[in-house]
């Protein structure tokens, strides 16, 4: 197998995680500021 090859491969799944991750954090903290904004009746 390619080595270029399967660099690029694993760059595009580091990627893809840290995506992953970006969008996950973005939607975890969306959704506590939603539920503790509801807590404190704001």
């Amino acid at each position: 197998m390619d080595k270029s090859l399967v660099s690029h491969c694993v760059l595009s799944f580091a990627h893809f995680i840290c995506f992953l991750c970006r969008v996950l954090c973005k939607h975890l903290l969306f959704c506590f500021l939603s539920s503790s904004r509801l807590a404190y009746g704001d």
